[in-house]
């Protein structure tokens, strides 16, 4: 499965109001829908549904750890 790294200032911890890039006004996850046949997906009021492709990793560089990363799972 082919895998994509985005770099966020902020790795979001919920999907409401924590600033997560897939997230729209409406309370549904564009990413999560686009995996459901582009049915909508809504999001929980609380927290990250459990589905949500971001998590968050840890890399190395050039011997230090980098600094948050989230993986998106495609």
């Amino acid at each position: 499965m082919p895998k994509a790294i985005l770099e966020l200032e902020k790795m979001p911890n919920a999907c409401y109001g924590d600033g997560c890039p897939f997230f729209k006004i409406t309370g549904i996850c564009d990413i999560l829908s686009s995996r459901n046949n582009y049915m909508p997906v809504l999001v929980p009021s609380e927290g990250k549904h459990p589905d949500c492709p971001l998590k968050e990793v840890e890399e190395e560089v050039e011997g230090k750890k980098k600094e948050s990363e989230a993986e998106y799972n495609a």
